[in-house]
């Protein structure tokens, strides 16, 4: 099961760890209720949210609309 996650995190919030805390939560969350892998949908202009959830072991691909679609499964 694919659930689509989403959040902002705004300016004055940003490299505090924030980001970080609420993927974890959403991660500990969809494990817990049987979801497999959460879906992100990110603007390729937001270069460092791709790239940071593809350091964390997303892989996607680059979609219509100036966007990238990653996913981002549970480690066995």
């Amino acid at each position: 099961m694919i659930a689509e996650m989403a959040f902002a995190v705004i300016d004055t919030y940003q490299g505090r760890g924030l980001g970080s805390t609420l993927l974890a939560t959403l991660y500990l969350v969809a494990q817990a209720r049987g979801i497999e892998t959460l879906r992100a949908v990110v603007l390729i202009a937001i270069g460092t949210a791709a790239e940071w959830l593809r350091r964390l072991g997303g892989s996607g691909k680059v979609s219509s609309g100036g966007v990238v679609e990653l996913d981002l499964p549970h480690s066995p």
